[in-house]
């Protein structure tokens, strides 16, 4: 796989338009090998793995080992899907080290990342930096180094990163991208954006942020999204629960031919005041949810053509 300007390309040279869904194997990992498989009856052709590498102190999962990543990649292209392995273990912390020990885990898994190159991306590391771009005067340096030193390692991977801002900051992303693709000769390099309240605040706010990228020909590619999520209500002091113009999206990335991931297949619990299990596109029985699920599995089938 590489990238060329906007566009996400297969080895066989053909354009990737990524349909997909994120698979919360770390917490799930009993029944994710099955939910892989089941997304791609749903149409998925592509599934963004979370995995951990056990260094959040919050968390005791991973690291996983190379079979491990080995038997996810290969489920994923046995049903016609691209795999996209991502590090949770960094969601939400502002410090350099979680993305320096993601950069080390994958460096340790050099032999079997570049064994997949054709049907794995490397999402570094999910949501680091709570702190939006601006705020953060660390955010793009510590990409850049990253990048750097994954690719001194010879990791020939396509390379995903997230916007900070807990992956909202999609301008601010947008900002410093250019420095962290100049940073890879290869140019193989995807940004991803997490489109909940803040960063699909109305449709002209969707289209704002989706096109920051595409004006300056980054390949870009919705990483999250669903069709509600929590928002902080000032005049109240409290996050409400808030719809999000999902088909916006799906309308405005077909229109743009840019990629996305539906959050998430099956798990979530409760946020607040976001009812447990509301984000989830299947039921435990993998049948679909009445709506998040119905609508993103009825999109796939209209724009999704399987990786292999």
């Amino acid at each position: 796989m590489h990238v060329e300007g906007k566009s996400l390309y297969l080895a066989n040279g053909e354009k990737f338009l990524m349909r997909g869904t994120n698979i919360a194997y770390a917490w799930f990992k009993e029944r994710s090998f099955d939910d892989i498989k089941k997304s791609a009856e749903y149409g998925s052709n592509a599934s963004r793995i979370v995995i951990s590498i056990n260094i959040n102190p919050n968390w005791n999962s991973g690291p996983e080992n190379s079979a491990t990543l080995e038997k996810l990649i290969l489920t994923c292209k046995e049903n016609g899907q691209i795999a996209i392995l991502e590090i949770h273990d960094s969601t939400g912390f502002n410090e350099a080290k979680y993305i320096e020990a993601a950069v080390e885990y994958w460096i340790s898994q050099k032999e079997i990342l570049n064994k997949y190159k054709d049907c794995c991306i490397v999402n570094i590391a999910n949501e680091w930096s709570k702190q939006w771009e601006s705020e953060n005067p660390i955010y793009a340096q510590t990409y850049i180094d990253a990048v750097k030193k994954i690719r001194a390692a010879k990791i020939q991977n396509v390379i995903m990163i997230d916007a900070p801002g807990y992956g909202q900051d999609l301008l601010g992303l947008a900002k410093v991208a250019p420095k962290i693709l100049a940073a890879d000769e290869s140019g193989n390099i995807i940004f991803s954006g997490h489109m909940y309240c803040y960063a699909a605040p109305d449709e002209a706010g969707i289209k704002e942020r989706i096109d920051a990228f595409l004006d300056k020909n980054l390949c870009f590619c919705v990483g999250e999204f669903a069709w509600k999520h929590n928002r902080l209500d000032n005049a109240q002091n409290k996050e409400i629960v808030t719809p999000i113009l999902y088909k916006t999206i799906f309308d405005y990335c077909n229109e743009k031919q840019v990629g996305w991931l539906a959050w998430s297949w099956f798990g979530n619990g409760q946020e607040n005041d976001l009812p447990a299990n509301e984000l989830d596109l299947v039921k435990e029985d993998n049948s679909p949810t009445a709506v998040w699920g119905n609508d993103v599995f009825a999109e796939m089938k209209k724009s999704s053509k399987k990786a292999f």
